[in-house]
């Protein structure tokens, strides 16, 4: 079951050390691979997700719940909003159409681009409003589990990047 691969998960990024050094790693693979993009949609990160607010630029979008759908703003000002996630206060609200990619928070993902995500189902319903993005999953290596359980709803990524 999916909530026994979140625990599984959970405990692992509890034991994980250097998360700070970890991350560092992945914001320079992610500035890369970035570089020629000019929106891109991103998050901020919770307590056991990589920080990789270094790259933050006015290129970057950051999502907000908006009548039970995660809508994606262009914003200088957060506040702490539903789930204790960091949310834009307002903003301009990009379309889907204008993102070049979307970097996609996880608790586990496998091998062939799966994502275990917290359960709302928030992202995979935008990633369906905008294929043409490209699809990054953000996480660490000890997230990786061998097979994740997917549904009808899940949306596959295009890349997963951690630290390794």
């Amino acid at each position: 079951m999916k909530s026994e691969q979140r625990r599984v998960i959970r405990e692992r990024l509890q034991n994980l050390t250097e998360k700070e050094k970890r991350s560092e790693v992945i914001a320079r693979k992610l500035k890369k691979l970035l570089e020629n993009d000019n929106c891109i949609a991103a998050f901020y990160p919770l307590a056991n997700e990589p920080d990789i607010t270094s790259l933050y630029d006015e290129r970057f979008a950051f999502p907000k719940i908006i009548e039970r759908e995660l809508a994606f703003i262009k914003a200088n000002e957060f506040k702490t909003g539903k789930y204790q996630i960091k949310e834009p206060i307002d903003g301009l609200i990009i379309s889907a159409e204008a993102i070049d990619a979307i970097l996609v928070p996880l608790v586990g993902f496998d091998d062939n681009n799966n994502r275990l995500g917290h359960g709302g189902g928030y992202y995979d319903r935008f990633l369906k409003s905008c294929p043409r993005a490209r699809r990054i999953g953000v996480g660490f290596a000890c997230q990786k589990m061998d097979k994740i359980i997917v549904n009808e709803n899940d949306q596959r990524l295009d890349m997963i990047i951690t630290e390794e």
